[in-house]
């Protein structure tokens, strides 16, 4: 009888430690530490990349990593300002904002201006160099093919456009694609 009782209070006291421990593991959040160079440098001159796309970049890795607001404070996207960027910053009397109004003062200081007329001249400028990887090239045209907004067939069109040999031009002509990925 003693030993039943005792093997009882055995049990519940082991449920009740492991009870509590699941709640423990619940509450606690595992942080993965991610190095500064995960999020991409921010330049404002540089056209490529707008500050609000910048933003979205942090809040994605944000997202994915489960970053409170203290980790957004961290100097983990200060250390990536560049240029116009990190002279902005170096100069502001007071860092202790939150990261909502960080992301204000962002997009006030640099408003994102896109130059549609510029880009496609770019975009149209855009073709394979002999000592280019196919890999560079397919990359470097996609990213001025998003900032044209532009998709589809006429993607397509545009990445064949910029080979310069004339038998491989004509054997991608061949293949009409519909996606730009399915030319890869």
């Amino acid at each position: 009888m003693i030993y039943a009782s005792l093997k009882c209070s055995a049990n519940q006291t082991a449920r009740s430690l492991v009870d509590q421990l699941l709640q423990q593991n619940d509450r606690s959040i595992v942080r993965v530490s991610i190095k500064p160079d995960c999020i991409p440098e921010f330049s404002p001159g540089n056209h490529s990349e707008s500050c609000s796309k910048w933003l979205g970049k942090i809040d994605q890795l944000a997202q994915i990593n489960r970053w409170d607001e203290k980790d957004h404070n961290l100097s983990l996207w200060q250390s990536r300002l560049t240029g116009l960027a990190k002279t902005w910053y170096n100069s502001l009397d007071s860092y202790k904002h939150t990261w909502y109004e960080w992301k204000r003062l962002l997009i006030e200081a640099f408003p994102d201006y896109y130059d549609f007329p510029t880009a496609i001249r770019k975009l149209i400028r855009r073709v394979k160099f002999p000592d280019e990887s196919w890999t560079e090239y397919y990359f470097g045209k996609m990213q001025l093919l998003r900032q044209c907004d532009i998709t589809g067939k006429n993607a397509v069109a545009m990445l064949i456009d910029g080979i310069q040999d004339a038998t491989i031009q004509s054997g991608a002509k061949v293949g009409r694609y519909s996606t730009p990925e399915e030319n890869v």
